[in-house]
Order: C-alpha cells, then structure tokens, then sequence
C-alpha cells in the first residue's frame, strides 16, 4: 500500500520487471553471439544479470530474472536444445548451483531491504516523537568530528534547514560565547568519565536572541571501550528566565543568573 501522500504511477511499478526481461533476453542473445559462452560462460552471465536486476528492482525483479535465466538456460543453452529437460547430471548439477547463488543474491537483498525498511519506519517515529515533545536529537562522532543534528535542533537553535555546516566547532559557536567552556568541560568530563551529563546553558540565535536549554547526553563507547561518540537531547528550559530576551553581550554576567551545579558557574 502506497504512503498518504506518496504517489506512484503504474508505469513505474512495472519497469524493473520489464528490465529484468530485457536483461535476461540480452544475454541470451549475446550468449548465442558468442559460441565460447555457451558451453562455459552463460550461467556466470545469468548470475550477473540476476545481480543487477535485483540491485535496481528489488528483490521481486530479482526472483523473476531467477526464474526466467533459468528457463533459457534449460531450454536453449543446457542440451538437449529446445527442451526443458536437463539430459546430464552435471548440468543439472550447474544449473542447481545457478539456482542456489541467485537465490541467495536476491534473499540477502530482500533482508537488507526489511533492514532499511525498519531503520526507515524508526527514524519517522523517533522524528515524530522530538517533534511533538519540541526536541531535538544530535550526536557527534569523536573520531571524524563530525556534528549531527536532526530538524527539532534547526528549530531551537532558530537555524534555516541546511545551515548547519555538521561540525562540532560550529555547533559550540552557535552557544553563547559565556558558556562555550562550561559546555566543553561537561562533554570533556563525559568522555573521560563515561557518564551521562544534564547542563543547562544559553544559546545566541541569527537575530541575537539569547535562549536557555537543557542538554542531556551520554558516552557510546566501542566494542573495544573506547569512546565512539557523544549522542544527546536538547529543549527548551522550562526555566522562567529562558523567557526574558537579552542580546549576546547585553547583559554584564549573564552566568549569575544560572544556579546548580548543572549550570555554568559565575
């Protein structure tokens, strides 16, 4: 069943079964072409066919191609000629392993295509979720540095979609310039420490706004216990003063008015 608001023309639902014919009536043809094929090559030919079509039209196309590659090999490359009949027990043996390797192409496919599928459908819940609880997700990876942010951080950090260039020194410029270092400290401590960190802080937005939100985070560490990566959670502060606008610079220690140990210190 097609999505609400996903369209998908009839044409189009049928090309990777007209390719995976095409495909396999090609190389029939060069097959018959080229007379060293028949007797060695053509089943490595079909193999192939069998690889792409499932590669461009999923693993359906790909059971066709498996299905039609067989047949033409049968009938008119595996004597005797025009007959289904397979007369050799070695032939009927290459034509098994055929079958086999092109099942097992398209069944990896299939798996990986439930894979995405699933990571698909729990990306638009986890989406759906930060939406509706006026959040956003991030993560950084410690080894390539890079930054990322879902569309929930776009929107707190009052940031056009696309902006972010995806770089941990972007995202800490993006903090007030007065919280920069407490906000590095906790995700040093993190690291070093391999605990979750709950820190309050201000961000500057485009317009100079200055806003208050909550960051809570944890450590991913690899097979081997090494840290991976700091993933986290942003939202708004529920705290009265994330209400009261000032300009970055326009308050003479804006770090007095955070309190606990959670906040940057005066």
């Amino acid at each position: 069943m097609t999505p609400i608001g996903v369209t998908q023309s009839a044409p189009r639902s049928f090309l990777p079964y007209v390719v995976a014919v095409l495909a396999v009536a090609l190389a029939t043809g060069i097959v018959f072409l080229i007379p060293a094929f028949i007797t060695r090559g053509a089943l490595v030919i079909y193999i192939a066919v069998v690889l792409l079509v499932t590669w461009f039209g999923g693993w359906r196309a790909g059971v066709l191609a498996t299905a039609l590659c067989a047949l033409a090999a049968a009938y008119w490359i595996l004597p005797p000629d025009d007959s289904f009949a397979v007369q050799s027990v070695d032939d009927a043996l290459r034509l098994g392993a055929f079958v086999f390797v092109a099942a097992l192409i398209v069944a990896l496919h299939a798996s990986r295509e439930r894979a995405l599928g699933w990571a698909w459908q729990t990306e638009q819940r986890l989406a759906f979720a930060l939406e509706c609880a006026h959040m956003g997700a991030w993560y950084t990876d410690l080894r390539t540095g890079k930054f990322w942010w879902s569309a929930g951080m776009e929107e707190l950090f009052g940031r056009a979609p696309g902006e972010f260039s995806g770089t941990y020194d972007s995202f800490i410029g993006y903090i007030h310039p007065d919280d920069q270092d407490f906000v590095k400290r906790a995700l040093t401590k993190t690291i070093e420490g391999g605990k979750e960190f709950e820190i309050e802080h201000r961000i500057v937005r485009p317009d100079g706004e200055v806003c208050w939100i909550i960051t809570h985070g944890r450590i991913i560490i690899d097979d081997a216990g090494h840290p991976k990566m700091i993933t986290g959670v942003a939202l708004s502060s529920p705290n009265a003063r994330h209400s009261v606008e000032d300009k970055a610079g326009g308050s003479p220690n804006p770090t007095q008015q955070i309190l606990g140990s959670s906040h940057p210190p005066a």
